[in-house]
């Protein structure tokens, strides 16, 4: 539905001298204080006035100003299809009639055709649901409508008007309604816009196609839908309202008003408030927009990956009956797994989905962006240079999230130790937490040059980093540039660090800005093959969209490998060739596993070998390496191993290098917790379990005899048990 008020007024349809609006009396035969009498001539001309087959209704609002009317047009469908002014002639008579109108001048004051109304251009306007439903159905004393709650239904006002959907709490859809915050009036200032928010090419590119010349200037439906991609909620709002403001002003929508439905997993299912919340707000959106997003919050420490099927079920239907008129936005939250998009039903191949997302500015347009923030902010007067440098990421690529968060933390910090500088001792929970985060968050980089050996990792990623830093030379010079195949193969025996530096190097990716997500999406065989022939090429895709800007680690990928040809495997492993070529621009992809195993997986497919840039292979660890890597271990754990008991250690990784098998880290990490609980057994009975004598350096030092564990034994390869008749 969308509501149009505006004013009307009467004049004689003839020209004469006298044109007073004062000369027109409404009411003629009632007493001006009967408003009982009034009001039930208001509410038989709005019967009247109901078109259910024109797709708009007239309601009239009764009489303000001498001469004229309020009124609004409720329309059910597309407002270009109907003249207000042609609207407004037909139903004169009815008008003159029922609201008892006179005119006190040389005109026949009796004849309603020598008087003609019409629509005061200056006081037309879109009006909101919640102004509609104020205006109709305010509560005051002027009841206009005698079918009030049917009307109520049919206009979808029902969650606007009464309490039945306000002040809700454990639902599955939350709601709000607004208007859009900006307007555009041209193509230069949608592009300004956007590059001071710092958008990716993608949405530079939907610009130049909303503004292009022969695109039809009025609304014809909706041809596309869009997903965005965002950090930050306020940005996420910012970069909304630039997409609606600029398809407004090219009569894309009929509407700039913004429904935002956010999918709440506080509950399963959809109660019936629930159920008419989406359905009045998809029917009646008509030529306007819907925000779909999952509230992603944290539930029990994780995060809800679906919906119950009763609500995707329920959100996919409507959606579907209404994508052809009503523009749908999918906020996808930047690290989330998944989107409602993702669930739609197979009909979603009809709906056309552009998806956008963030970009990055240099450092200076940030610090800029950053100033335009905090000086338009409650606290202007503390505006300084060198607080925004500390507040900003390092580097000289930043998203629009980022400055946001910049601006939040360099507002809070303000508020509490300049403003209001009695609380500056005080700290917060939330700040406790990301005060122990960073304290124990090292720098991934760093953490990745202190493991012991690696050096071909080690190496690789700086190799990968170093070409990045020369791409961004190249694209700040004017070069077209490509990132290339950045695919790798992980080989080696269990223990040897693949998963560790994989997860690292995720990290370091993302903090260098090779890639825009942190998240490294971590699978193997089950996660891959699907039940049904034919289901796994699906499971991959997914799977390639979920890791999106970010890194897919298949871990033990040899497993892929069927005992025969044709089966589930070589679906898997042909998508997973073809899907690394599709995305080989938004996902980085690493195979991982023992070393014979992996090129047998090369030979079954010939196309992953070439689809791979780089190889490490991971080797044994040495004794030596074993022993400084079991230092390390107890160093990040605040223990400190002894002489005596580094020598022990060190034997003990000579006897366990012998044997193929023997688990490298893994090994050492065993090890080490062994040794921790032989410690908790010494300490205690030395000291006759009075643990207030035991001193802070005997609780960190770990002795020789603490080490005391057979490790060739324990890794040794047990014969196998023969099975079969003796002879």
């Amino acid at each position: 539905m969308i509501y149009i008020y505006f004013k009307a007024r009467f004049r004689p349809s003839v020209a004469i001298e006298d044109n007073n609006p004062e000369k027109y009396t409404f009411f003629e035969d009632i007493d001006k204080n009967d408003k009982y009498e009034r009001r039930k001539c208001i509410q038989k001309l709005n019967n009247i006035m109901r078109h259910d087959k024109h797709g708009y209704d007239i309601i009239c609002l009764g009489s303000q100003d001498p001469g004229t009317l309020d009124m609004i047009v409720a329309f059910k469908q597309r407002t270009d299809v109907v003249n207000m002014k042609e609207i407004l002639d037909k139903e004169t008579e009815w008008i003159w009639k029922e609201l008892q109108i006179s005119y006190d001048g040389k005109n026949d004051a009796g004849e309603w055709k020598n008087h003609i109304i019409e629509v005061m251009e200056n006081t037309i306007k879109r009006i909101t649901w919640q102004e509609t439903g104020n205006r109709i159905f305010g509560g005051h004393e002027d009841d206009f409508l005698s079918d009030g709650y049917r009307r109520v239904k049919d206009y979808g006002l029902e969650i606007v008007v009464g309490n039945r959907f306000r002040n809700r709490t454990g639902v599955a859809v939350e709601w709000n309604i607004r208007k859009c915050g900006l307007k555009i009036d041209n193509k230069d200032a949608a592009l300004k816009r956007a590059a001071r928010l710092a958008v990716d090419d993608s949405f530079m590119a939907e610009i130049d196609r909303i503004y292009d010349e022969s695109n039809p200037q009025k609304f014809c439906g909706i041809p596309v839908h869009y997903q965005i991609t965002v950090e930050n909620q306020q940005v996420a709002e910012q970069y909304i309202d630039l997409l609606v403001a600029a398809l407004y002003n090219q009569k894309r929508l009929l509407t700039d008003e913004i429904a935002h439905l956010r999918l709440s997993p506080k509950c399963r299912r959809m109660s019936s408030e629930d159920v008419d919340i989406v359905h009045h707000i998809t029917n009646g959106f008509y030529g306007g927009v819907i925000v779909l997003e999952r509230d992603i919050r944290d539930i029990n420490g994780t995060l809800l990956r679906y919906f119950e099927d009763t609500v995707s079920e329920h959100i996919n239907e409507k959606i579907m009956e209404s994508f052809k008129n009503v523009m749908f936005i999918f906020y996808k939250h930047k690290f989330e797994e998944t989107i409602i998009e993702d669930d739609l039903s197979d009909d979603r191949e009809r709906m056309n989905i552009v998806k956008l997302s963030e970009g990055y500015a240099n450092r200076a347009t940030a610090k800029e962006y950053l100033k335009e923030l905090a000086a338009t902010s409650d606290f202007p007067q503390y505006m300084d240079d060198a607080e925004f440098e500390k507040v900003l990421p390092v580097g000289n690529q930043i998203t629009c999230s980022e400055i946001y968060n910049a601006f939040e933390c360099w507002n809070d910090n303000v508020m509490k130790n300049k403003a209001f500088i009695c609380y500056k001792e005080i700290m917060s929970k939330s700040e406790l937490k990301i005060k122990k985060h960073n304290e124990m968050d090292n720098d991934p980089y760093v953490e990745l040059q202190e493991m012991i050996g690696l050096e071909r990792a080690k190496a690789l990623v700086d190799d990968i980093l170093m070409g990045q830093e020369l791409r961004i030379l190249k694209e700040a010079r004017g070069f077209t540039t490509n990132r290339g195949s950045h695919h790798i193969l992980f080989t080696g025996n269990p223990g040897s660090a693949k998963t560790t530096v994989a997860r690292l190097l995720a990290k370091i990716l993302y903090d260098r800005r090779v890639t825009t997500n942190p998240r490294l999406l971590e699978c193997g065989r089950g996660d891959i093959i699907a039940k049904y022939v034919g289901h796994t090429a699906d499971k991959v895709r997914k799977l390639f969209e979920k890791a999106e800007g970010g890194v897919l680690f298949i871990d033990e990928a040899y497993s892929l490998v069927d005992d025969r040809r044709g089966l589930y495997g070589d679906e898997a492993i042909a998508t997973i060739v073809q899907e690394m070529e599709n995305m080989r621009n938004k996902v980085i992809v690493i195979l991982a596993g023992y070393k014979q195993p992996m090129e047998k997986l090369l030979q079954v497919n010939e196309g992953l070998r070439s689809r791979i840039g780089f190889h490490i292979d991971f080797p044994d660890y040495n004794a030596d390496e074993m022993t400084e890597i079991i230092k390390l271990m107890a160093s990040k754990q605040n223990y400190v191993i002894s002489g005596k008991a580094i020598q022990r250690c060190h034997e003990i990784f000579v006897q366990a290098c012998t044997n193929e098998e023997f688990g490298n880290g893994r090994f050492a990490r065993n090890l080490l917790e062994q040794a921790i609980l032989h410690q908790a057994r010494r300490l205690l009975t030395a000291h006759n379990r009075n643990k207030e004598s035991i001193t802070d350096k005997e609780l960190r030092q770990l002795e020789m005899e603490d080490f005391d564990v057979n490790a060739v034994e324990r890794y040794k390869k047990q014969d196998r048990l023969s099975i079969g008749f003796i002879a």
